[in-house]
């Protein structure tokens, strides 16, 4: 492999001969103007390269013929010839087929009947992956995959070292699921895959692009999360490059060109996954074949593949980066118009009322449409600040779903689909409450001091956190019961107090979130009493957290919720003024409403499907005074209709959004 090299125009070199810098057949010129990337060739066409001007050059054949000039020109790239994918390298054809093209030959199976469509932007069929429950852990319907239990060979290469790259762009609505997404993978129980992380795993909080070989100093199973800061949006195309290194003990991620991570590893055992789950697989994860996993694929995605490919060798930065420049042209043609739009998905309108499209890149004249069946209206965008647009709605619109469309000259953008519920008052009391705090902003972490002051700054009615007793009776905030491999219930405070969260904090006290609450002018703490294994420590919990609040002076500013039911009513026997909320997840631990009301006035505090399971609760609850609190709302589109459903209290991990929402009804009253 040849180095990649970029020469300046900026320096004194009136000529450059090709040839002299070694080039092949199989390389490529790529000319930069202003940073981007505006004309590539193919190097064996050219003789000379000759500097016209201070930006300017011409470039010309042996016959000194003019192939391509141009001004302006910041620095022209040579690339040396693109890595050969040895041991998989997927094309999709016309009818929905694939076929590996490398010299393993595999069988490729289309599972489901995906879809192939031409793309002129990359030169190829392109497979469409739908209808799959994202990231459900059971099973995937629709994919692609082959079986390699027999292929000694590549076992034997995968486990020495490997990279894999892979094209796509995801397909979903509203916020991404807090799933393990497969991209192109083979994980079950051990393997290596490209995919979309939970935000408990790995370095961050986040649901971002990960490569992840399972690589240890054993035969034991151990992850290795090598873990990007991108988050895949809709529309967008993301070309991931994974390598493990075995030599080097180091795994990278690269997404468009750019090193995201490079990880360090402690092992270069690599353990392959289980018997029964050997096939590698695009838009899901191999799995053993059961009553409930029963196409044998899991944790699928929807979406457009562009390409799949394996290489037997590491690759270094220098290749994975020609793999990028390779498909450059075909990712910037299909960028979006605006970005990270946001909808609301699910809300009642009425006519005249200004209805907000979020994102960034919109401009003046902007137009969207609004279609519906064979309704379609073009509505003006109005812009507003740097927050998106809004459109003000016509006097015919009505209850039904429509498809939201921006228009900019003669290009087009599918910005989502939205359901709207014509209603000719919009009477809106919910509030929101931040889950773990509003941790999903950079700097933040789950029930970190940051992600208190951030649901603070953004007015939300509350902030829900968590605390455990240790053992020498200090609160400590966490979700788990463990921190860093201890204990919180079963230690001093004194071995977990210098524990930190992700986002490099020291986990904190109930007390350092009460200092911070002091701060507050509306936002209350809404403190969940983790349920102690100890019979009683759970309510020796609740107890020290409302003495503690007492002692800060923050009664009012605070409420407490808990699974366990007999510390509902603990707390709800110490003061008619304690706002205590029990918490339900199962069907077999369900209060009705009256009974909440007879044990103490305590309010309803369930997960969603509890409320799905049992329609009359929420209006049981208001009819006898109680409040209803909705739980863990995941998407846009939860939040818009737990609105409309009357809940009093919506908790969820986006608490943005569900303001965004509230300020629409607000605004539009």
């Amino acid at each position: 492999m040849k180095v990649l090299r970029t020469i300046s125009l900026s320096a004194a070199v009136i000529a450059i001969g090709a040839a002299s810098l070694s080039m092949s057949a199989e390389d490529y010129l790529y000319f930069h103007s202003k940073g981007e990337m505006i004309h590539k060739m193919p190097a064996a066409d050219v003789d000379r390269i000759i500097k016209t001007g201070v930006k300017s050059l011409q470039v010309v054949d042996a016959d000194k013929n003019e192939l391509f000039s141009a001004a302006d020109i910041d620095s022209v790239t040579f690339l040396a010839p693109m890595p050969q994918a040895d041991l998989f390298n997927v094309v999709f054809h016309e009818d929905g087929t694939a076929e590996d093209v490398s010299p393993m030959k595999f069988d490729v199976e289309a599972g489901g009947g995906p879809k192939t469509e031409w793309s002129d932007e990359f030169n190829r069929y392109v497979a469409k992956i739908s209808g799959n429950d994202w990231g459900n852990s059971n099973v995937t319907k629709m994919f692609y995959r082959f079986d390699y239990t027999n292929n000694t060979k590549f076992k034997n290469a995968i486990a020495d070292g490997h990279t894999l790259e892979v094209l796509f762009k995801p397909d979903y609505s509203g916020t991404l699921l807090n799933r393990e997404a497969k991209i192109f993978a083979s994980h079950e129980q051990g393997g290596t895959g490209i995919m979309v992380k939970r935000t408990e795993n790995g370095p961050n909080n986040k649901n971002t692009l990960t490569f992840l070989p399972n690589v240890s100093k054993t035969t034991t199973s151990t992850w290795r999360w090598c873990a990007s800061e991108v988050i895949p949006v809709p529309d967008e195309y993301y070309h991931i490059v994974g390598v493990w290194n075995k030599d080097e003990k180091k795994a990278y991620i690269y997404v468009n060109g750019e090193l995201q991570n490079e990880l360090t590893l402690d092992g270069s055992n690599y353990k392959a996954a289980i018997a029964g789950a050997t096939s590698f697989c695009i838009g899901g994860d191999a799995t053993k074949v059961s009553s409930t996993k029963t196409t044998g694929v899991q944790n699928g995605i929807n979406g457009t593949i562009v390409l799949a490919r394996i290489y037997d060798d590491p690759l270094d930065a220098e290749q994975a980066t020609r793999l990028y420049q390779d498909v450059e042209n075909g990712i910037l043609s299909t960028k979006p118009i605006v970005e990270k739009t946001t909808l609301l998905e699910n809300v009642m309108v009425k006519a005249g009322a200004n209805y907000p499209v979020f994102g960034e890149g919109f401009e003046n004249g902007d137009v969207i449409t609004l279609t519906n069946g064979s309704y379609s209206k073009d509505l003006p965008a109005t812009l507003k600040g740097d927050e998106g647009v809004t459109l003000t709605l016509p006097a015919d619109i009505t209850t039904g779903e429509y498809t939201v469309t921006l228009n900019r000259g003669e290009r087009t953008q599918k910005l989502g689909n939205v359901n709207f519920t014509l209603s000719d008052k919009f009477d809106v009391n919910t509030e929101v409450v931040a889950h773990r705090g509003y941790w999903a902003t950079e700097g933040a972490a789950q029930n970190s001091r940051a992600a208190l002051q951030n649901a603070i700054d953004l007015k939300c009615y509350g902030a829900e956190t968590d605390v455990w007793l240790t053992t020498d009776n200090r609160l400590v905030v966490n979700h788990d019961s463990s921190i860093g491999g201890v204990k919180i219930q079963d230690s001093t405070y004194d071995a977990v107090k210098d524990k930190t969260l992700s986002n490099g904090e020291t986990v904190p006290t109930l007390e350092d979130l009460l200092e911070i609450l002091k701060g507050s002018d509306r936002c209350k703490l809404i403190i969940e009493i983790k349920t102690h294994s100890q019979a009683g420590r759970t309510i020796e919990a609740a107890m020290a957290a409302v003495e503690a609040v007492k002692t800060a002076g923050l009664e009012d500013m605070v409420e407490y919720i808990a699974f366990d039911y007999a510390t509902c009513e603990a707390l709800a026997k110490l003061s008619p003024k304690v706002t205590v909320q029990y918490l339900c997840d199962s069907a077999s631990k369900v209060k009705t409403p009256q009974q909440l009301k007879d044990a103490g006035d305590i309010n309803v505090d369930y997960k969603y499907t509890i409320y799905n399971s049992n329609p009359s609760f929420v209006a049981d609850a208001k009819n006898l005074g109680l409040t209803v609190n909705v739980w863990t709302v995941t998407t846009s589109a939860m939040i818009g209709e737990w609105i409309i459903n009357g809940a009093d209290f919506i908790t969820g991990d986006a608490p943005d959004i569900t303001t965004r929402y509230l300020n629409y009804y607000k605004e539009n009253k």
